[in-house]
């Protein structure tokens, strides 16, 4: 199988060290960053449009193959930003899988490569393409007579992660096939194909071979060609090599993170453990160094010689057990560990939210997690009525009866306070989700769960301190609600707080006190509201009053805002820092959904769990319906000293 083109980006150019001499011409400038390897890789990120592109890399006129007869594999290693747009938000109605990959007809999105121009649709050729919501990753073959052979739906690769993607259009075999990760995702039948030429013989890599429709928020990295189509395990076997590597580069840069949280010995012996791991590796294959065993020579025939399956499956699992349990170690230390958890919409027990709370609960349990409670930055029930929030609060209240001494710190959110009728609104929601907490928060004895003080109220908002830290719990106080808020879903022209908190005059004076009391000892203070701030995230903010709000949580160092309402997911945010006009900043956490994640890493349930040091606050990442620790969306937040 012979490899024409590797390009791996660490020289920062487009040069191709197969030995073809199929050298790329990098268009424009692109950035150029860390690649899964921890060496480099291009970043492009184009404004979307046909005529937009900035920065893009051209390969013309292919040696040692012919993209147009010939059976061939593309082969790379890529990760999106955001969700491969950062305007993901606004792209709801642009496409849906199943339709094609037809660029001229959606909205966002951009070519990751293709031998083809993508505006006539008639044109013959291969287009990959990342497109919005739920299309994602997309493969479109079109032959001379017009036939078109796409496949759709392939949402891993826009989950902000590092993974290997193979294309391997085999003519003989009659059949164009998609790999992540080395496994198959979508295949098509391209029998009908047969003795037609395929687009063009050369290649371009961020765009179309026009030079349109550039690809948006996405690293590439070792950039691939081979002229025939690689097996299945060929490619499961480059991408078992890859995420040894990918692992230990991932281990480097966390070592690199000047922390305190580990010691010297743990992160020395983390280390060591990394190049064993890689010593192992190169010895097993007979190579001294990764780049001889990266080398094309060495690609030619096999990936991995000499190794078994069950070989390198047991040094990626010891490598990722040393570095869970370095990350697990400070655990124990923490002064405080609370579950985050936003957008449950749970409306009755059994229902998609309720089930994914217990799922959640059931591997908490699996491995004894100590935790000291919940934060719910709102939307906890589905609904503003008194039913739906008894039926929301009955489910964790009936999940906690195991955890009694965990505190739960909960708001409200849109869809618990929205006009709806006038059976369902603010009045019916505030007050039932106020009668609800009560078993969580109050010092008397409807008291049931939870060790926190509950220092201070207001309306339906309250200050609580737990471990030293300090909660302020920010429910939109009222304004009036008229009309049907059900025809009104985009703008607040019939509900002002649909979208938006609003605080009164005393109560926005109870936060400034409570603020400066919880701040003379130094602890965190963390503020709960539902919707984040403007500008932070490209959606719907805290509201009107956004700008005062800012300015005064600003002028506190030790400020931590947890918000949820945009139904996101890993990948497509981590924290940020809210800045005001007057100099002072804060930082906004906003939560996973546990209901339709559309983008990003769309497994549910899947949040942080939430550690609070001296100094530092970690946010470990967790996929709670396979029980499995994910490192690569881990956050730290630094807190002032």
């Amino acid at each position: 199988m012979r490899l024409v083109l590797q390009v791996t980006f660490d020289k920062e150019n487009g040069e191709d060290i197969s030995g073809w001499g199929n050298h790329g011409t990098v268009v424009g400038a692109p950035v150029y960053v860390t690649g899964y390897d921890g060496k480099r890789a291009i970043s492009l990120n184009n404004p979307f449009g046909r005529d937009s592109t900035v920065h893009y890399v051209r390969f013309p006129d292919l040696k040692g193959i012919d993209l147009t007869t010939d059976d061939f594999t593309v082969l790379f290693s890529y990760n999106t930003i955001c969700g491969a747009t950062q305007e993901w938000a606004a792209s709801w109605h642009v496409c849906q899988a199943g339709w094609g990959v037809d660029m001229p007809g959606v909205l966002l999105g951009g070519v990751v490569f293709s031998n083809r121009g993508t505006f006539d649709f008639d044109a013959t050729g291969i287009l990959a393409a990342q497109l919005p919501l739920n299309q994602y990753f997309a493969i479109g073959l079109t032959g001379e007579k017009g036939e078109r052979r796409d496949v759709d739906g392939i949402w891993e690769p826009q989950d902000s992660r590092w993974h290997q993607i193979a294309v391997v259009c085999s003519r003989r075999g009659g059949r164009y096939t998609v790999y992540v990760d080395g496994e198959e995702k979508m295949s098509a039948d391209i029998s009908a194909f047969t003795g037609q030429r395929l687009g063009s013989n050369s290649l371009v890599l961020g765009a179309d071979l026009l030079g349109q429709y550039g690809l948006c928020n996405v690293c590439i990295d070792q950039f691939e060609i081979y002229a025939g189509a690689l097996e299945r395990e060929t490619i499961e076997g480059s991408f078992r090599l890859q995420r040894i590597k990918q692992l230990a580069a991932e281990i480097g840069g966390r070592l690199e993170r000047d922390s305190g949280m580990y010691s010297e010995e743990s992160r020395r012996a983390l280390a060591e453990q990394v190049e064993r791991t890689l010593a192992e590796l190169c010895s097993r294959k007979g190579r001294h160094s990764l780049e001889e065993l990266q080398s094309p020579e060495d690609r030619k025939d096999s990936f991995l010689p000499g190794d078994s399956v069950e070989e390198q499956n047991q040094l990626y699992e010891r490598l990722r057990g040393a570095y869970e349990a370095f990350l697990a170690e400070p655990q124990k230390r923490a002064k405080l560990a609370m579950l985050l958890i936003s957008d449950c919409h749970i409306r009755e027990a059994g229902d998609s939210g309720a089930s994914a709370l217990e799922r959640t609960f059931a591997d908490l349990e699996s491995w004894d997690a100590q935790l000291d409670g919940i934060l719910n930055p709102g939307d906890f029930a589905a609904g503003a009525t008194e039913e739906v929030c008894n039926a929301a609060y009955g489910v964790i209240n009936g999940l906690m009866e195991r955890h009694t001494d965990w505190q739960l710190i909960s708001c409200f959110g849109n869809h618990e306070s929205n006009y709806v009728s006038p059976e369902e609104n603010y009045h019916t929601g505030g007050s039932a989700f106020w009668k609800n907490v009560q078993c969580h928060i109050c010092p008397g004895t409807e008291r049931k769960f939870g060790r926190g003080r509950l220092d201070s109220v207001q309306n339906y908002s309250y200050g609580m301190t737990l471990k030293g830290c300090h909660f302020l719990v920010l429910n939109t106080d009222y304004l009036p609600q008229t009309g049907d808020g059900r025809t009104d879903w985009d703008t607040n022209a019939l509900d002002p707080i649909r979208h938006g908190l609003f605080l009164s005059e005393e109560s926005y004076g109870w936060l400034a006190r409570s603020l400066e009391e919880y701040s003379k000892d130094g602890q965190p203070i963390f503020v709960l509201s539902h919707s984040p701030f403007v500008d932070t995230i490209r959606d719907n903010s805290v509201g009107p009053q956004d700008s005062r709000l800012r300015r005064l949580l600003g002028r506190y160092s030790r400020v931590i805002y947890v918000c949820g309402h945009l139904h996101l997911s890993f990948g497509v945010t981590g924290p940020v820092t809210v800045e005001n006009t007057e100099g002072g900043r804060f930082a906004e956490i906003t939560l996973p959904s546990f209901q339709n994640a559309k983008r990003a890493w769309r497994n549910v349930p899947a949040t942080w769990i939430l550690y609070v040091y001296e100094n530092e606050i970690v946010l470990r990442a967790r996929d709670f319906k396979s029980g499995q620790w994910m490192p690569a969306y881990d956050e730290m937040i630094r807190l002032p000293v």
